[in-house]
């Protein structure tokens, strides 16, 4: 979006707004405390953290830092594990309005192991790499410091979190994100303010969900600046702004290659086809994630 639009300004999975909102979770969890955790005090350093990241560079337009009246939309991007949080940036900014993605259960944590296990082999030497004991997955880590929907969830199935495996504790935190994101969506009027955008959509109209929906839900238009837009004109007599809206259909579907240089294409089918569905991933995704999202029991 900060690419496509002059108005947009990005804040994409940033460390620091993951740790003020998981704030109370690691002093409770990290220092058994239940008491030492403002809410008010955990609040204030969100907004604090938000306000600082949505400061942007100068843009040539003015004063180093002046952006006032060019950054319009700012976005906040979460990594898959703040979702959990989402209940408590809605009741701090009730009009905002937000969007969730996903996709078939047993795909997703399957390409969150492999992308880990894949990380792990690739940051490994080959001569040593037989001897290294693969460190557990991000999600896998939530078992040390869950969240409290996590621990109300694995209450709820009667299970210790310290006794499930790697594959059984990511897909129980997934249940969990879906849950919040479910509540959430009805509770905002199901679609009023919150949008459930699909994987399954993207990759069938190649982006354009992106432009039919997303953008119109985020109040972007057609008749907002776009960045670069006499670059991505043509001049044969057809509509410059449906032009436009194709190439930002295609850069938002395009996939961020944030371990390498540039972009990659954007995502079909036939980078999915790859997908090995284990039965240690059926059988945590039947055990904590049957129903969710269209999956079956």
């Amino acid at each position: 979006l900060s690419y496509a639009y002059d108005s947009t300004h990005v804040i994409s999975k940033h460390p620091a707004l993951r740790d003020a909102l998981s704030a109370c979770d690691v002093i409770r969890n990290r220092y058994r405390s239940e008491d030492n955790c403002s809410e008010d005090k955990r609040r204030r350093l969100i907004r604090d953290v938000i306000a600082l990241l949505s400061r942007t560079s100068d843009d040539g337009s003015g004063a180093k830092g002046d952006t006032t009246g060019r950054v319009e939309h700012l976005f906040l991007r979460l990594d898959g594990a703040s979702t959990a949080y989402l209940p408590d940036l809605r009741s701090m900014y009730p009009n905002v309005k937000w969007t969730f993605s996903y996709r078939n259960a047993e795909e997703t944590l399957s390409k969150t192991m492999h992308r880990h296990h894949e990380s792990h082999n690739n940051n490994s030497s080959s001569s040593i790499s037989s001897a290294v004991v693969s460190p557990p997955p991000p999600c896998a880590k939530s078992k040390r410091n869950p969240t409290t929907n996590l621990q109300q969830k694995s209450q709820q199935h009667n299970v210790e979190l310290e006794g499930l495996n790697h594959y059984q504790v990511c897909a129980l935190q997934l249940s969990t994100l879906l849950d919040v994101a479910l509540e959430e969506h009805e509770q905002s009027g199901g679609g009023s303010s919150g949008l459930l955008v699909s994987y399954e959509d993207v990759v069938k109209t190649s982006g354009r969900v992106f432009v039919d929906e997303v953008l119109p839900h985020f109040g972007l238009t057609q008749g907002d600046k776009l960045r670069n837009k006499r670059k991505y004109s043509i001049n044969d007599g057809n509509n410059d702004k449906d032009f436009n809206m194709d190439r930002v259909a295609e850069m938002l579907s395009t996939k961020s290659n944030s371990r390498g240089k540039g972009k990659e294409r954007g995502w079909d089918k036939s980078m999915e086809e790859d997908i090995v569905i284990s039965e240690e991933v059926r059988d945590a995704v039947k055990l904590f994630m049957g129903g969710l999202m269209g999956e079956s029991n």
